[in-house]
């Protein structure tokens, strides 16, 4: 009975670096484990010394313990539902992550193992002090070198990390963003330069070339924009997806649009996704930090005072244009996504509590089907001409499909992207009928790429575990002309002006750090997709981080990296 409720506290350190290495085996990390073992191995060496030796209470002992495993855990949880380990990204983002559904199961490990150790014995007689002292050096040399391969990114040894390593890195990085944040609030001056820098006073130049491809294009048209949560163009059986019944009706639209391949995301993840694109701008900070002054944190008035009073948003350019603009959201009302879109200028945006026939609950985001159905009534009542943009949440990383599955409904993955479809279609089969689609464009488009997770990569094909990838870029107006145009590399940053090219609205005052993929005259300094402190670049062909950068890339990766630290002064000035 003893042994069953007082368990040896140095084995369940060997039980967490068993369950640790079987999680980094089943979601394809294994080099994560012996980094993993080594640091688990010291710290078991680290705490039992003081008790050992300096005769430390065994219950500190235990809480300590129980603090470090937490991490170690939680670590551990965020690979299975994410791939990786936590980041930045989701540090900064981490308000859209308490949407994610967490299944009860998952906390079964952490109440596991902080029982076994608040209820542990201690085994001295195993180790005497000298071996401890030397198994603690030995340990300790060998975290060094996983310490040094992480510090120093050695494209060899990139992936050799460990949890507790990670989160202190992560932390860290964080700390550093925020830093560099504060540091570019404090030259008011610079700034004012950069403004300037950017400053245009037109979207395009035109030509005989875009003309024919926009005379069809009605006047004044009522524009809808969906960005769809998360979506990588290849997912799409039109842009090579494997699946060839997982999207048809966004295969029937490609067929009948205008299309843009090799288009990238210019940024991740939803809060700069969707500013960005809407302003043509690169934003450093995300949804939320520490201290409460995240963009989404504040209120819409601070953001419009702060930052959004020297930028050019789509809603207040078309509002100049005689539009009303909307945007649907699926959170509820007091979300911190909504409270940035709001800052945008849009007329109003609706949210999860508008929607009055939504049967969940209240704080629950709106099903994409709701969302539809919520989009028809609204093209159905709005005042024309407007533009209505709208983000679902029904394809973020680990949700299931509530209502149409895909084939037998095994891949939650499979499933969300085809009920996905299935509502899209719905949408435009009403468009059709009801005659709203003679004088609508209808856009699809994603805020970002699919996040690499592995429940993702192991049903659609992934070649890189990167955050940027190519997404849609689907036209759609009654009379368009199929065509497909390459859009060699070029990232979302340009979506703003090309919307605009389209619709014909060249001379305005505008801070875009984008061109109109149809303004053969206007090219951005570099195809640069970044978020945070991480910068890729971009071509037809691939996608390059920093840390592997082609020797012929290196000297326009530069000069592109400075012009976003430029971008990243200008959007993010909230002092």
């Amino acid at each position: 009975m003893n042994l069953l409720f007082r368990p040896r506290w140095d084995l369940i350190w060997a039980l967490l670096a068993v369950y640790a290495s079987v999680t980094y085996i089943e979601y394809d990390v294994i080099t994560y484990i012996l980094p993993t073992v080594v640091e688990i191995m010291l710290v078991y060496v680290l705490l039992y010394m003081p008790y050992r030796i300096a005769k430390v209470n065994f219950f500190l002992i235990k809480i300590v313990s129980i603090v470090l495993a937490f991490c170690i855990l939680l670590q551990l949880q965020f690979i299975q539902k994410s791939g990786t380990f936590i980041t930045v990204l989701s540090l900064w983002n981490r308000d859209s992550a308490d949407f994610i559904k967490i299944p009860a199961s998952s906390y079964i490990p952490f109440i596991v193992f902080l029982v076994l150790f608040f209820f542990s014995r201690h085994s001295l007689a195993l180790i005497n002090k000298k071996i401890a002292v030397i198994a603690g050096s030995g340990l300790a040399l060998l975290y060094v070198g996983v310490v040094y391969a992480n510090i120093q990114r050695e494209d060899s040894f990139s992936e050799w990390r460990s949890p507790l390593l990670s989160a202190a890195t992560t932390v860290h990085q964080y700390a550093e963003m925020n830093r560099k944040l504060a540091a570019m609030k404090e030259n008011s001056s610079e700034r004012e330069k950069i403004y300037n820098e950017f400053k245009h006073y037109s979207i395009y130049q035109p030509t005989s070339e875009q003309k024919a491809l926009t005379n069809t294009v009605p006047d004044k048209p009522n524009v809808v924009v969906f960005f769809v949560e998360g979506m990588s163009a290849n997912i799409i059986d039109y842009y090579g997806g494997k699946y060839k019944d997982l999207t048809p009706n966004i295969n029937d639209l490609a067929n009948s649009s205008l299309v843009f391949k090799n288009y990238y995301n210019h940024t991740a993840a939803t809060f700069r996704g969707l500013r960005g694109q809407l302003t043509s701008t690169y934003q450093y900070i995300g949804g939320t930090d520490a201290s409460a002054k995240g963009l989404d944190q504040l209120s819409s008035e601070q953001v419009v005072l702060h930052t959004l009073n020297k930028l050019s948003t789509l809603p207040n350019i078309l509002r100049d244009q005689g539009y009303s603009s909307y945007f649907i959201s699926p959170h509820y009302h007091g979300a911190n996504l909504n409270t940035m879109l709001a800052s945008l200028g849009f007329d109003r945006v609706y949210t999860r509590a508008d929607d009055t026939q939504f049967k969940g609950k209240n704080t629950e985001p709106l099903s994409d089907k709701a969302l539809i159905d919520f989009l028809i009534k609204k093209t159905k009542t709005e005042k024309t001409p407007f533009f209505i943009g709208l983000y679902n949440f029904g394809t973020h990383l680990t949700i299931d499909s509530p209502d149409v599955k895909y084939k037998d409904g095994r891949s939650i993955a499979l499933n969300r992207f085809h009920n996905l479809d299935a509502q899209v279609g719905r949408y435009i089969e009403y468009l059709k009928k009801s005659g709203m689609g003679k004088n609508t464009i209808f856009i699809l488009t994603s805020d970002h790429a699919s996040f690499p997770a592995p429940e993702f990569t192991s049903v659609i094909d992934t070649p890189k575990s990167y955050f940027i990838d190519k997404i849609p870029l689907i036209i759609h107006w009654e009379g368009v002309k199929h065509q497909v145009i390459d859009a060699e590399g070029k990232n979302s940053v340009n979506f703003a002006p090309t919307l605009l090219n389209l619709l014909k609205i060249a001379k305005v005052k505008n801070y875009f750090m984008g061109c109109s993929l149809l303004d053969k005259n206007c090219q951005p300094v570099a195809n640069i997709s970044a978020y945070g402190d991480s910068f890729f670049i971009t071509d037809q062909h691939d996608v390059y981080p920093e840390f592997a950068m082609p020797a012929s890339l290196k000297d326009k990766f530069k000069q592109g990296k400075e012009w976003v630290w430029k971008g990243y002064k200008m959007t993010d000035n909230t002092n």
